[in-house]
């Protein structure tokens, strides 16, 4: 998840909690669909609709959760999800400091 703290530098001039929410929502989408079996070449065309600095988050997120390893129980599904979402939100509040 370090390999895209460049892509939170958009943020760097007053991150607000509001955006890191944002940012970890939109990293548990995502994290979401990679457990559910979507393929990352439909997550990446879906991260290239995005403008600007968002398209590049967007695509490092799917990156870094493809990176992550496939989950098989609900149970383990959703602590997959909430744990990469509560990271996004870290590096985002750590990239505003």
């Amino acid at each position: 998840m370090a390999k895209y703290l460049f892509a939170f530098a958009f943020l760097s001039f007053g991150a607000l909690a509001d955006e890191c929410a944002t940012v970890s929502a939109a990293a548990m989408k995502i994290m979401e669909a990679r457990q559910s079996g979507v393929p990352m070449a439909a997550m990446m065309m879906a991260a290239d609709q995005q403008d600007g600095a968002y398209q590049a988050l967007t695509r490092e997120l799917v990156i870094s959760a493809y990176e992550r390893d496939l989950r098989y129980s609900e149970e383990s599904k959703r602590r997959e999800i909430t744990e990469f979402g509560n990271k996004a939100y870290q590096v985002c509040l750590a990239a505003g400091d």
